[in-house]
């Protein structure tokens, strides 16, 4: 533990009493004999009045497919309250774990789906790994080859590809891999090899975006997205592998716990301790593209997103 005030080291730091809330009973409270300043340890939800076990509740079973309707009837807390909730820890894990990608895979699925969005109908482009179901997406108004391009920008390089029939993924290939993985494109459906990876992907979204009847920002849809993308690769097990993809592409150490809950708490933790202690500009990719540039400085600006009570400076 550190003075998040003078940057002290913990012999330094000893208890000082408790601090007493409504909702979340006594915390500890610390204080650092150098400043002479008292703290609260920052797990991850600091000047929340709900305590984490409802907060963790709230995102886990929104992930799981329960609107936030339904997610403000069941815990008593308002809409707004869990889209907020939401909209913060979303951009505070989805910036700690962006950059933890697989770089090497054997095969890769791709597909596109449809989705509505401000009343109107958007492309989510989505590419799978085989060997470790490690997804990625990107989110494009139009059906084109630049907007396959930039899926194939954030996926690892493959070996194999394999598309439905679709004239675009052809050229899009041959472009960015420049003849060095082979391309596998199923025309007819009778064919022995098949993109069921990328389809069974596919109907989990599906499942979760049906009960919200699209989105009404595209703001607020990039965000899901990412939170969904945290869910699916971090936290959810895959019961064909009997891993998180996160796991089984070695991109982190297996999980000792089970629970989604319990996973979640710790990689809040973890995001957490990670913006704490950064000093130098962090990188944060908050929309599909570009990325973004953030000091701790930056965090002082005017904004509606917030990391841990820290504004920044751009919004998504």
């Amino acid at each position: 533990m550190h003075c998040p005030y003078c940057k002290t080291v913990q012999k330094d730091v000893i208890f000082w009493g408790f601090r007493k809330t409504q909702k979340r009973g006594k915390i500890q409270r610390f204080k650092c004999t150098r400043c002479e300043k008292s703290f609260v340890e920052n797990h991850g939800f600091f000047h929340k009045h709900f305590p984490p076990e409802t907060v963790l509740c709230v995102l886990s079973q929104y992930w799981k497919g329960l609107t936030s309707r339904e997610l403000a009837d069941e815990h008593g807390v308002t809409q707004k309250t869990v889209l907020s909730w939401l909209k913060e820890y979303t951009v505070l894990l989805y910036g700690f774990l962006c950059k933890l990608i697989q770089k090497l895979t054997k095969k890769l699925h791709l597909d596109e789906l449809f989705l509505r969005m401000c009343g109107a109908f958007f492309y989510l482009w989505d590419a799978i790994c085989s060997d470790s179901r490690f997804f990625f997406w990107f989110l494009s108004p139009k059906r084109d080859i630049p907007s396959c391009k930039k899926l194939l920008e954030q996926c690892p390089f493959s070996d194999v590809i394999v598309t439905d029939g679709y004239d675009v993924y052809p050229r899009a290939i041959r472009e960015h891999y420049h003849g060095q993985a082979s391309h596998e494109q199923l025309v007819s459906f009778e064919d022995k090899k098949n993109n069921n990876i990328a389809e069974r992907l596919q109907n989990t979204y599906r499942r979760w975006l049906h009960p919200k009847r699209g989105f009404h920002s595209l703001k607020t849809g990039r965000i899901q997205l990412q939170g969904f993308w945290v869910y699916y690769n971090f936290i959810r097990t895959h019961t064909g592998i009997g891993c998180c993809p996160a796991e089984k592409a070695k991109l982190i150490e297996p999980w000792k716990v089970k629970t989604v809950k319990q996973r979640l708490q710790q990689l809040i933790y973890q995001a957490t301790i990670f913006w704490l202690k950064i000093l130098t500009p962090i990188t944060i990719v908050l929309s599909n593209s570009p990325t973004a540039n953030y000091s701790r400085a930056a965090f002082e600006g005017k904004s509606k997103i917030y990391i841990q009570g820290w504004r920044l400076n751009k919004t998504i």
